[in-house]
């Protein structure tokens, strides 16, 4: 059952079944593309806290990646403030 949810979220949020060409070598790289995303969203998930180890991409991407937010970097730090949500 874990396999099928990863392979329905990479058709329904990465779009795998919209590859960008039909030549061989192009659909190896949009694979390995649409295969690399997923496990990024997923180490983000796992990093973020107990509440996103399990979630799907998209809604990793919702309540994380697409935030407005300032960021801060100095010598010894980066301070991420994200603009609060309803």
């Amino acid at each position: 059952m874990v396999i099928e949810n990863v392979i329905s979220d990479s058709i329904k949020f990465f779009h795998m079944d919209a590859l960008s060409s039909v030549v061989p070598m192009r659909i190896n790289v949009d694979t390995q593309l649409t295969v690399m995303e997923s496990v990024l969203y997923r180490l983000l998930g796992v990093r973020v806290g107990s509440e996103y180890e399990c979630a799907e991409a998209d809604t990793i991407f919702r309540d994380l990646v697409r935030l407005s937010g300032t960021i801060t970097i100095s010598e010894d730090n980066i301070l991420v403030k994200l603009r609060l949500r309803a």
